[in-house]
């Protein structure tokens, strides 16, 4: 969608006068910054599910006081409008200070999880269901995950066959053979340190705002939490698994932490190939270190759990 309809849309559905129409290039997503003072989200015809989740989940949780994103109802009543062959939403810009992924310290990183215990402990109070729960999948098979990561890993990149067979290595070592998910609960479900904006101080983490629920969902608890942690805390640090630990123990307090979720955790961030495709496609040997980091990490939980 080009800036002229970006425009004529914002007019027609928000009687909205475009003065300034800029693409935020920081998520992945179709966004743009309209007038330095909403942010429009545009959507693919398949995720309608998860926009009005978004919508009300946001909602719900500026009622009980979190601070999070506004949306606008559009001149039809409905906060949903349709684009030709996208949806749209539009929400009021929060001022703030935003920070880059893995930024975070050890400390910082602790009190993350913090804002993400509210998230959770509030949504256990949401009074719906969201209709979004293929994130995972139903029943894991360790053999399959192992087959398809064999299959679609490019391994013909340099240095990347080096960490293909690291990952085989560990998937092997994790003690897991087939499963399903336990106790899945309602979560953030991409929450990590680039969705929290900061009002005045990047230390202060009790009037944070926390944004982008559009992959708000069922899941396992536990990789939310590893996920979190492997996005935002710095990673070299050789601490990292230790947030991860000691957010399963306060976790717990609200929601069981399970020993089967944890394995699939692991599981399933190990087949991921994210950073090896944005190592190929930037050619930035930071992706692949950060690999290997997030490699690192879930070897050391993976050892620290048998333990237990």
């Amino acid at each position: 969608m080009c800036e002229a309809q970006i425009a004529d849309m914002l007019k027609t559905h928000y009687d909205i006068v475009c003065v300034n129409i800029k693409k935020d290039l920081r998520g992945s997503g179709r966004n743009y910054w309209i007038n330095d003072r909403f942010l429009l989200k545009l959507f693919d015809v398949n995720v309608k599910y998860r926009i009005e989740d978004e919508i009300t989940v946001c909602q719900f949780l500026r009622n009980s006081g979190f601070p999070t994103s506004k949306h606008l109802l559009g001149l039809d009543g409905s906060y949903i409008q349709q684009i030709g062959s996208s949806r749209a939403h539009l929400q009021e810009k929060i001022a703030g200070i935003t920070l880059e992924r893995n930024s975070l310290s050890y400390s910082q990183g602790k009190r993350l999880l913090s804002s993400l215990y509210h998230v959770v402990d509030l949504l256990r109070e949401y009074p719906f269901l969201t209709k979004i729960y293929a994130l995972f999948a139903n029943q894991y098979n360790l053999d399959d995950v192992i087959h398809k990561l064999e299959h679609n890993y490019p391994i013909s990149f340099p240095y990347l066959g080096d960490l293909l067979r690291s990952k085989l290595v560990l998937l092997e070592r994790i003690n897991f053979d087939t499963g399903g998910v336990e106790n899945p609960i309602l979560s953030h479900s991409d929450f990590h340190v680039q969705q929290l904006i900061f009002r005045d101080c990047i230390n202060d983490f009790e009037q944070v705002a926390v944004i982008d629920f559009s992959h708000v969902s069922m899941i396992p608890l536990e990789w939310e939490i590893i996920k979190a942690c492997l996005r935002s805390i710095i990673l070299d640090e050789s601490t990292n698994e230790d947030v991860i630990l000691e957010a399963f123990s306060a976790f717990s307090k609200i929601h069981p932490i399970s020993y089967n979720n944890i394995n699939i955790a692991m599981i399933q961030l190990l087949s991921s190939t994210y950073m090896e495709r944005m190592y190929i496609t930037t050619r930035d040997k930071r992706w692949l270190i950060d690999a290997y980091n997030n490699l690192n990490t879930i070897e050391k939980i993976n050892e620290s759990i048998r333990r237990v």
